[in-house]
C-alpha cells in the first residue's frame, strides 16, 4: 500500500459525525429555503411571462412596418443603386484594332461598289440621252 493511501484514510469517530451532521443541516436548510422561495419564484415567473408577452405584442407591428418599408421603399432604391454601381464598375469593352480595320475596309469597299454601280448605270443612260438629243435637234431645225 502506498504512502498516499495510508494518509488518506476515512475520517473516523467524531470528525465523521460532525461532517454527517453538517451535510444533513445543509440539506434541510436548502429544503426550507426552497419552500420559502418557491411562491416568490412562481410569482416572478408569471410577471416575466406577462412582460415578455407585452414586449412581443409591441414588437410584432414594428417588425411588420419595417418589413413593408424594406420591401416597397428601400428595396427598389437599393436595387437601383446596385444597378447603377454595377454599370459604373463594369469595364469598358476593349477596342479590337483588327475589327476596326476590317470594318473600315468593308465600308470603303461598299462605297467603291456603290460608286461603280452608279457609274455603270449612268453610262448607258448618258449615251441614250446623247443619241436622242441630236435627232430631236435636227428635226426642229
Amino acid at each position: 500500500m502506498s504512502l498516499q493511501l495510508k494518509i488518506r484514510r476515512k475520517p473516523q469517530g467524531e470528525k465523521f459525525q460532525r461532517l454527517h451532521r453538517a451535510r444533513e443541516t445543509a440539506q434541510s436548510g436548502a429544503a426550507r429555503a426552497a419552500e420559502r422561495i418557491g411562491p416568490a419564484a412562481q410569482q416572478a415567473r408569471d410577471v416575466c411571462a406577462a412582460r415578455i408577452s407585452d414586449a412581443r405584442a409591441w414588437t410584432a407591428p414594428q417588425l411588420e412596418r419595417t418589413a413593408h418599408y424594406v420591401e416597397h421603399d428601400l428595396g427598389p432604391r437599393v436595387g437601383t443603386l446596385l444597378h447603377t454601381t454595377a454599370v459604373k464598375v463594369k469595364p469598358a469593352r476593349p477596342r479590337n484594332r483588327r475589327r476596326m480595320i476590317a470594318g473600315a475596309l468593308l465600308a470603303v469597299g461598299a462605297m467603291a461598289g456603290t460608286v461603280g454601280a452608279l457609274a455603270r448605270r449612268r453610262g448607258p443612260m448618258r449615251d441614250q440621252a446623247q443619241d436622242e438629243a441630236p435627232a430631236g435637234a435636227e428635226a426642229t431645225m
